[in-house]
């Protein structure tokens, strides 16, 4: 009877009219049943009967959840997701050293890579040394020093130096490179006593003045990143005497000056002398 009438409703079907509404009253009988199997896969439960010509979407989700489940399909499914993310990550690493921010910019150097203070071999040994970093001419009884490491550089001896000045190096390091790396070098080279000299663009008074409408937007941009990289190397860090000062004081430096030094190749600069506490101060 069962069969009979199934045969009948499908017959009816394809009646114009009459099978439409045959289909809806269909739809209606076996809600109750659709709204349980909906609920089932929902919530994960879903466990299909041994219906012998289930719809086709129940087919699918079938084989769908078939796929998704097991160690097999992990095992598939990882190697597939590393290749596509090795191939992103080279990806971003050409983009990144297309726009020269890749690893040769220093910009997140590992320890083994981490900047090194060096100057020439013939200056190792020598003591006291004062010694010069950064942009321009060396000074006179100064000598060059940098954390390039160019070839035959080597580390200067601890407290070799008696005098440190730095001019427009600072903003070409990145916070990390400068608190963890750069300034305890320093400090290490510098003999008890010795000065720390430091020169840098002044970021905060060039976002105070660009609040005022004193500096326009380019001009802006070109202080804080550089105009036409002026001596090769990105500028990778915005400084202040207030927080070039906080950093010299985590290193273990005693500020004892800082002041504004005006502008210096189209940018505000200021300068800031920190001198390494001797023996009896440091008590």
């Amino acid at each position: 009877m069962k069969t009979l009438i199934k045969k009948t409703a499908r017959r009816a079907q394809t009646v114009p009219v009459l099978g439409r509404l045959v289909r809806i009253a269909i739809a209606i009988v076996r809600l109750p049943e659709l709204r349980a199997e909906v609920i089932g896969l929902a919530s994960g439960s879903y466990a299909p009967g041994a219906r012998p010509a289930r719809p086709a979407l129940w087919r699918a989700v079938d084989e769908l959840r078939e796929n998704t489940a097991g160690d097999a399909n992990l095992a598939r499914s990882v190697p597939v997701a590393l290749r596509r993310l090795t191939r992103e990550v080279h990806a971003l690493r050409q983009r990144l050293d297309a726009a020269g921010l890749g690893a040769d910019a220093g910009m997140a150097p590992a320890d083994d890579q981490a900047p090194r203070l060096c100057v020439a071999p013939e200056h190792a040994a020598a003591a006291p040394l004062r010694l010069y970093l950064g942009q321009g001419e060396t000074p006179p009884g100064y000598v060059r020093a940098g954390f390039d490491e160019t070839a035959g550089a080597v580390p200067p001896a601890p407290g070799a130096a008696a005098e440190i000045q730095v001019a427009w190096l600072f903003e070409t390091l990145t916070q990390a490179e400068l608190r963890d790396h750069a300034l305890p070098q320093l400090f290490s080279c510098l003999q008890a006593g010795g000065r720390l000299r430091v020169q840098a663009t002044d970021a905060g008074a060039a976002l105070a003045a660009y609040a005022q409408g004193a500096c326009e937007y380019d001009a802006l941009r070109d202080i804080l990143y550089g105009a036409a990289d002026r001596d090769g190397r990105l500028q990778l860090n915005m400084l202040s005497p207030a927080s070039l000062g906080s950093l010299l004081g985590a290193a273990g430096f005693m500020v004892t000056h800082a002041t504004e030094t005006g502008m210096h190749d189209g940018r505000p600069g200021f300068e800031i002398l920190a001198d390494k506490p001797a023996p009896a101060a440091a008590h």
